[in-house]
């Protein structure tokens, strides 16, 4: 994907970004829930750089990179290279002797 796009994320803990309207950190809050918009920022059909915002103050910048996309369920994943406890392994092959 070439071209810039926002998606709309929740806060996660430890989140050290800036808000590129208002300047001010966004941060996690647990009781809140806020909502932060990220954009992967393209210019020329290169990437540029990550824009964090508000979610408030990315309408009030009056959605520079378009509606954000709204997140989707997620896929219960397990650790690397095993699947998740929900989902049955594929069957082991033995090599016969």
């Amino acid at each position: 994907m070439t071209t810039t796009r926002a998606v709309l994320r929740q806060v996660e803990p430890g989140n050290s970004s800036r808000c590129a309207w208002c300047g001010s950190p966004v941060r996690f809050a647990a009781r809140t829930h806020a909502q932060q918009v990220i954009a992967n920022v393209y210019l020329e059909g290169a990437w540029d750089r990550v824009e964090h915002y508000h979610s408030r103050c990315y309408s009030d910048a009056g959605s520079p990179h378009g509606e954000p996309v709204q997140p989707g369920p997620l896929a219960r994943q397990g650790p690397p290279g095993r699947p998740a406890a929900d989902t049955d392994p594929a069957p082991e092959t033995v090599p016969e002797d």
